[in-house]
């Protein structure tokens, strides 16, 4: 799927963040470029199916995917609760572990990736 000129503007701001974004602040960084909040939540659905970047559930954000893969298997996002930082962490055994599980449950289940909260190394120090 070719990406729009909205898509790319949107992806290169996610790029440019030190931290995930909300929509909202996206659309504050561009909004000389983009007026509307429907633009910007529908580029961010394009760019996530794309598989060019993650919708963080915990905190209603995006950020930049980092994996060299195909977003076949589940990645997790392991999210630092104090300072923001993501970081894609692209496992097999994690990945036919979650299938398992969704092969065992009785819902129909297609996450993309699942999240893991807690404290980064970084400000584990600090504190």
């Amino acid at each position: 799927m070719k990406i729009s000129k909205n898509d790319d503007l949107i992806l290169s701001a996610l790029k440019k963040s030190k931290k995930p974004l909300s929509a909202y602040e996206v659309l504050s960084k561009l909004s000389k470029q983009i007026k509307s909040p429907p633009i910007v939540y529908r580029s961010l659905k394009r760019l996530e199916d794309e598989g060019k970047i993650h919708q963080i559930q915990s905190t209603s954000t995006y950020t930049v995917c980092h994996g060299e893969h195909e977003h076949q298997d589940l990645s997790a996002l392991v999210v630092c609760t104090d300072c923001g930082k993501v970081t894609e962490v692209e496992d097999k055994t994690l990945a036919a572990m979650m299938k398992t599980i969704i092969e065992k449950s009785a819902l129909s289940i297609k996450p993309k990736s699942i999240e893991i909260i807690g404290s980064c190394s970084d400000c584990i120090k600090v504190n």
